[in-house]
């Protein structure tokens, strides 16, 4: 049998849980809970050997790329849809995913780059990332990772092409970015075209690209 349990006909109250939680959920919506998956009439869904790390009551956070961070040995993993473990040991992670494919995780004190099968993207070698609010021009189709040497930070740039576009080579990356994140093919193939990569390399060397350069590699369409 899988670590995901059969259904039961169970509901929020019986394990203890508040009603309120599905207040107001769509049909599409679920709650989770501890190692719990409720859906919109607070019927139990599926059971998991392990807790969620969010305890979040939209569809969107857990299983909306068919994984989701759980709780794992006192540290965090990546479990998909049927409760395997595709990767274990993470310290930490990013705070969105990255065109729902990509995430920034730390491992033993260094931050990498996974995709949602578990598999290793961008080697742990960066010291740490920027978070959404240290970054006036961060959006979710992007990360800016950095590594810090002898006190001077070496900024790189992961981008949605699943690319690290930019080596740890910068002082300052910006991105004159077409669309915050994206909800159709059509505004991920607009971003390709016209989203513009500008580095400014430690020497002050200005280099500027887009995804139509060679050096960014090709996009990857993805359903939505």
């Amino acid at each position: 049998m899988s670590e995901k349990t059969k259904k039961i006909e169970s509901r929020l109250e019986d394990f203890g849980y508040p009603s309120f939680l599905t207040d107001g959920l769509k049909e599409n919506e679920y709650v989770f809970y501890e190692n719990k998956v409720f859906d919109h009439k607070g019927k139990l869904s599926a059971e998991y050997n392990y807790n969620f790390l969010r305890h979040q009551i939209h569809h969107m956070v857990n299983f909306d790329n068919e994984v989701a961070f759980v709780e794992h040995n006192n540290n965090i993993a990546l479990m998909n849809i049927d409760g395997e473990i595709l990767i274990d040991q993470i310290e930490d992670i990013d705070e969105v995913w990255i065109n729902h494919t990509y995430i920034a995780v730390q491992k033993e004190g260094k931050w990498g780059v996974i995709n949602n099968r578990g598999e290793v993207i961008v080697d742990f070698i960066f010291t740490d990332i920027h978070w959404q609010h240290e970054i006036s021009d961060y959006c979710r189709n992007y990360r800016v990772l950095y590594i810090e040497d002898n006190g001077v930070k070496k900024q790189a740039l992961f981008a949605f092409t699943g690319k690290l576009v930019l080596k740890p080579e910068f002082k300052e990356i910006k991105i004159d970015y077409e669309y915050d994140s994206f909800t159709t093919n059509t505004e991920r193939t607009a971003a390709f075209y016209n989203d513009r990569i500008i580095g400014v390399k430690l020497n002050g060397e200005k280099t500027t690209v887009t995804h139509k350069d060679k050096i960014i590699g090709k996009l990857q369409i993805k359903p939505r």
